[in-house]
């Protein structure tokens, strides 16, 4: 709409209705204001959201069975003997000998029937390898003869390998164990010529074995060395070498001590954050406030912070476990003075916990009904539940709120609008009543010459 002011008067009337109406925007201005503390509410619950779920996260690594099942397996020879164990080994020792590994079945042309790998043998024959029918043509080299190998291998249901040393081809079955390779001359004389066969194997480099073993006295063998499931139950085996070795299976408490660390870094993030959020920094004097929490107020997060002090640090009691371990105290960590954190205050004391009354220190941890980490998670999840948890009600809140200011500066906005146009029409009437009035003036001006 274009709007012309100030033809009678000269007065610029935008200007002045714009003045008129800048008193009318001190509301929006407030609200805006207001608006922008809100959203940085809501951001600063956001982070807190994001601390509580780590911790969440790290308290039920600590509340899982798994954790507390994980094994350990040590070799005292790991050149002869490795392993991994999953949560269902029994904890056990074993001790470990191994005679000889599985190894593949390998055998070779004469080196000194060729003296170039590149030309031509003027060999015409046709062999079974491994079920697959190999032709050499006369004009085939060594080279040649290999790669036609290794493309038949491709089709084999055991496959083998060419390759070529100094002027050796080189035949190995890709496959450990005791399986010899399969090869048959069908026609020429092709392969006795080059030394590898004649109804036998005329240079056999490696003959094929299976493994030979002992695991405390009693002999185990098979096709492959590493892999092995079907020896220990959970466990899985790889012999490297011949020799012997003491293999261990025990609990793996390193990986749950570093549980409780990494429990420990989370809570201690978590409620700093918190601190952080809702604190009163006064100036050096103390007689005024210099700066206050985005949350200072907040009631929501000194109940967080207030609950999982009180969680963390309560005593274990339950009327059925009799134990000596009654708080995280007794495994070595315990709050660090007057501030709401955590600290493993002496690792010795958790890792001798832990090796020596390793159930007691999961019953306090874990225990179904009173376990501390198992309330804690209980909690962590109340807080941080993205339905209806402590973070998300106050997000809600937050978010309902910003939509209703936002709806107010809409209606101000409204009615400010139609403030304009009154003002617009009154200051239009006033023009014209103006205009008139000098119009009779210059007519009564003009009367009287």
């Amino acid at each position: 709409m274009i709007r012309f002011g100030g033809l009678g008067t000269g007065q610029d009337t935008q200007a002045i209705i714009d003045a008129l109406l800048e008193v009318e925007r001190v509301p929006i201005n407030r609200i805006e204001d207001e608006i922008v503390e809100e959203e940085e509410k809501y951001s600063a619950w956001g982070d807190l959201d994001t601390k509580f779920s780590d911790l969440h996260t790290k308290t039920q690594k600590l509340t899982s069975f798994l954790t507390w099942r994980q094994n350990d397996v040590t070799s005292s020879n790991e050149s002869v003997v490795t392993g991994s164990a999953g949560n269902d080994a029994a904890l056990a020792s074993y001790a470990i000998n191994v005679s000889s590994l599985a190894q593949s079945h390998m055998v070779g042309s004469d080196g000194a029937a060729v003296t170039d790998t590149s030309v031509a043998l003027g060999e015409t024959a046709t062999f079974d390898l491994n079920g697959e029918s190999i032709t050499i043509a006369s004009g085939d080299s060594l080279e040649d003869i290999r790669d036609a190998i290794n493309t038949a291998s491709a089709n084999m249901d055991d496959p083998v390998t060419a390759t070529i040393i100094n002027t050796t081809l080189v035949i190995e079955r890709n496959a450990t164990g005791d399986t010899d390779i399969s090869i048959d001359n069908v026609t020429g004389t092709g392969l006795t010529n080059l030394g590898i066969y004649n109804g036998s194997f005329m240079n056999e480099l490696q003959e094929s074995q299976d493994l030979d073993a002992t695991v405390n006295n009693v002999s185990i063998g098979g096709a492959v060395n590493t892999g092995l499931t079907n020896i220990l139950d959970g466990v899985t085996l790889n012999f490297k070498s011949e020799g012997t070795s003491t293999l261990d299976i025990s609990r793996d408490t390193d990986t749950i001590q570093a549980a409780f660390e990494d429990f420990v870094d989370a809570y201690n993030a978590a409620m700093e954050l918190a601190e952080d959020q809702t604190k009163v920094s006064l100036s050096g004097s103390g007689d005024r406030i210099d700066d206050l929490g985005v949350l200072q107020g907040e009631q929501a997060v000194a109940a967080m912070r207030f609950r999982s002090r009180n969680l963390i640090t309560q005593n274990f009691v339950d009327p059925v476990i009799a134990t000596s371990f009654n708080s995280l105290q007794d495994i070595g960590i315990w709050t660090s003075g007057d501030e709401n954190r955590l600290s493993v205050v002496s690792s010795d004391k958790l890792r001798d916990a832990l090796e020596n009354n390793f159930d007691d220190v999961e019953d306090l941890i874990r225990d179904f009904d009173n376990g501390l980490l198992r309330r804690f998670e209980d909690y962590t999840d109340e807080v941080r539940s993205p339905v209806d948890g402590t973070i998300a009600r106050r997000q809600t809140s937050i978010r309902n709120a910003i939509l209703d200011k936002e709806d107010r500066i809409d209606d101000i906005n409204a009615l400010i609008l139609e403030k304009e146009a009154e003002l617009f029409q009154h200051y239009a009437q006033m023009e014209s009543a103006v205009a008139s009035i000098r119009s009779q003036g210059d007519f009564l001006a003009g009367q009287l010459k």
